[in-house]
């Protein structure tokens, strides 16, 4: 869109208060379709700029007014706005010396000003004028910018504080430059008491130092951090957490921010602590179970030993009286033989 039909930004004032110069401009303006505005004083002139108001044309001249208007105008502007001025300044011979200090005002007033020399041509009326309007429109879409930075950052603000984590935000280097409100309620620390470095003397000592080691080397790497720490609570207890953060890249894969996030896992890790005991405890027990059933299982071998040894001697006695039994029936055969024997030779 022409800066001239912009809907913002389109229209030049004019103060010019000798003869027919405004309206000699005014013209040559409308001319070129610019929306001109003359103005009759420079109190005018402050009431004037606007969002609609692109460039401030003024002879030098008008600047022998009290300029008091227009310079509480000029500092109100909000931070985005620099309203250009084009000052068309008096041929140098015949210029007054009020005119020439009047001028110098101007000067303090504003540093987005060109100066052109009368008498100059049209040609050169219009470039200039041309020339600040596009000056101008840039400060609109510069407006417009910083409205929807903030209007996201307000978006960013809502999202982050509606989330149970902490989140936090980083620049290349690691300068910590943001923390949402969940921060700053679990640590009861001030709002930005822990921007910078501040952040590591939350930490537990123990940890600090680990803590500090990974957090560089992902710095140095790019490599997402991750980390388990104890940082300290707002009731002056240290709990458990785990800290994530990832490196945010531009087209060209370099860095531009950090973001992370930190989330209480005290529980997590007591349950895990008790779990690890638990287990130690239940590896014990197996470990005495085990022996136990050793020492049973050997004395139970001793015992199954012995009775087996029982059972051989008991074997062997029941062989050897069964043999002196056979051995006394054959003895008993022989001796009444023998007692025949000696009853026979006793006859004879």
């Amino acid at each position: 869109m022409s800066h001239r039909r912009a809907p913002e930004g389109h229209r030049v004032i004019i103060r010019a208060p000798f003869g027919r110069d405004a309206e000699s401009v005014a013209e040559i303006l409308r001319g070129e379709s610019y929306d001109a505005r003359i103005c009759n004083d420079l109190s005018d002139v402050g009431e004037a700029i606007d969002d609609h108001a692109g460039v401030v044309l003024l002879t030098e001249e008008a600047l022998s007014g009290d300029l008091t208007a227009l310079r509480s105008v000029l500092s109100a502007q909000p931070e985005w706005s620099d309203v250009p001025f084009v000052l068309l300044a008096a041929p140098r011979s015949s210029r007054p010396l009020n005119v020439e200090s009047s001028r110098l005002h101007l000067f303090d007033l504003t540093t987005n000003s060109v100066v052109l020399e009368r008498p100059l041509g049209k040609a050169s009326l219009l470039s200039a004028v041309a020339s600040a309007m596009r000056s101008r429109q840039k400060q609109f879409v510069l407006r417009d910018r910083m409205l929807e930075l903030r209007e996201s950052d307000a978006k960013f603000q809502v999202i982050t504080n509606s989330i149970d984590q902490m989140i936090w935000t980083t620049l290349p280097d690691g300068h910590h430059d943001y923390y949402n409100q969940r921060w700053y309620d679990y640590t009861g620390v001030p709002t930005g008491s822990t921007d910078g470095e501040g952040w590591n003397e939350m930490f537990h000592p123990d940890d600090r130092e680990r803590a500090w080691s990974s957090w560089r080397h992902s710095l140095t790497t790019g490599e997402p951090y991750h980390i388990e720490y104890r940082l300290r609570h707002h009731s002056g207890a240290y709990k458990w957490v785990l800290g994530r953060a990832q490196p945010y890249r531009d087209l060209h894969g370099i860095i531009t921010r950090w973001f992370g996030t930190c989330t209480e896992i005290d529980d997590i890790v007591q349950a895990r602590e008790v779990l690890a005991r638990s287990r130690e405890e239940l590896e014990k027990m197996v470990d005495e179970r085990t022996a136990a059933l050793a020492a049973e299982m050997e004395s139970r071998a001793k015992t199954e030993e012995s009775l087996r040894q029982s059972q051989k001697m008991e074997a062997v006695g029941q062989l050897t009286g069964g043999i002196a039994h056979d051995f006394n029936n054959m003895l008993t055969g022989v001796i009444g033989a023998m007692e025949l024997m000696r009853r026979r030779i006793a006859k004879e």
